[in-house]
């Protein structure tokens, strides 16, 4: 483990003033910005479901998208180092808009996605896994080995061997998670339920204007945003 403990993540999040930033914290049930617990949602819907539980897992790590999934800093690397990068290479870079969000299943898990692929985004995620590699900490045997023991096809061991995730580039899927893993049956209640609770949301286009850092402080620990960055080129895309 290396001495500093934390790690640290390059996602999207939705602006703090947003609808669709507060409804997905209410949701999962925490502000990851003020790190306040909230009160879940109910609904008849799911009446007998625990919706505590079937959000635990996106709840530790807050209401987002990965764009460089969490890292451990090199050594040598410090938070201030990254906080520079991340800044720089946020002012260099235009918002842009994706399609309107949708309700969707992303293998056993409920999230909302845009309903058309977006290839800004996906240079996007690109772009930080490449330009911001450096610091980051390469993962033990262990854990590459904890990777692999949920099924990788032959690129995705390639990607996990490179960047040390097995999701990234052509097998990168913007999203945000909303739910823990479920079978269908399951996640089709949920994602009626949510369909109703994010619809205004998801009646416009969504505005990708800067990456926010997330730090998760020690092990185990909910991750808590560390700065949000705006993208200050002058238009969009």
């Amino acid at each position: 483990m290396p001495s500093d403990t934390a790690r640290y993540g390059l996602y999207f999040a939705p602006s703090s003033e947003s609808s669709l930033w507060k409804k997905g914290c209410a949701w999962l049930g925490r502000d990851a910005g003020t790190g306040q617990v909230l009160p879940q949602p109910t609904s008849e819907n799911l009446a007998g479901e625990n919706i505590a539980t079937a959000t635990a897992a996106p709840r530790r790590y807050g209401f987002h998208a990965t764009l460089k999934p969490p890292f451990h800093l090199a050594k040598g690397r410090t938070a201030e180092d990254l906080q520079q990068a991340v800044e720089a290479f946020c002012r260099m870079r235009r918002p842009f808009e994706t399609s309107p969000l949708a309700v969707q299943s992303l293998g056993n898990f409920v999230v909302l996605r845009p309903r058309v692929p977006s290839a800004a985004v996906n240079k996007l995620a690109a772009d930080c896994v490449r330009v911001f590699d450096h610091f980051r900490l390469l993962p033990k045997t262990g854990e590459l080995q904890n990777r692999r023991n949920k099924g990788l096809s032959e690129r995705q061991e390639a990607l996990l061997n490179e960047w040390g995730y097995p999701y990234v580039m052509e097998e990168f899927r913007f999203h945000l998670t909303l739910t823990g893993s479920f079978p269908e049956n399951v996640r089709s209640i949920y994602q009626q339920t949510l369909q109703d609770i994010f619809a205004a949301d998801c009646r416009m286009n969504m505005r990708v204007d800067g990456l926010t850092v997330f730090k998760q402080p020690e092990p185990d620990a909910p991750f808590l945003i560390d700065q949000r960055y705006p993208f200050l080129g002058d238009t969009l895309n």
